[in-house]
């Protein structure tokens, strides 16, 4: 059960450090590292791009979600003209991940990092979960 004394954050972001990329984005984890010492609870979604990080773990005491996507072990923006079904499994697997995180965490707002394509899914899971939203 989450400290109810604390500000949960569900942070969507389309890049974060993972056990097969550890300085990917690292500028935002020690970011969001400094918000978790000034009292912020935090939970992470992002996109799996490789098939060895997991689904779940916990990072730096910080709660990261991954979601899978049609990506072959590239980014969304290594794609060469991604399709519109690969754009859409893209932000519906995001959204839903984000959804069960909002809900896991008992989350009180949702912070987009990036507005493309990390807003257009904060945007939508925080609409559905009548949560405020911050996009940078």
């Amino acid at each position: 059960m989450a400290d109810s004394s604390r500000v949960r954050i569900c942070v969507v972001t389309a890049a974060y450090p993972s056990p097969e990329e550890p300085t990917r984005a690292r500028f935002l984890e020690n970011y969001l590292l400094a918000l978790r010492e000034q009292g912020f609870d935090l939970a992470v979604v992002t996109p799996r791009v490789h098939a060895g990080d997991p689904l779940e773990e916990l990072r730096r005491g910080i709660e990261v979600a991954r979601f899978r996507y049609p990506t072959s072990g590239r980014r969304l923006k290594e794609l060469d003209r991604p399709s519109t079904v690969a754009l859409g499994l893209y932000v519906a697997s995001g959204v839903s991940r984000a959804l069960a995180t909002i809900v896991h965490q008992e989350s009180d707002l949702v912070y987009a990092h990036w507005v493309l394509p990390a807003g257009v899914i904060g945007t939508v899971a925080a609409a559905v979960a009548g949560l405020s939203l911050i996009h940078i």
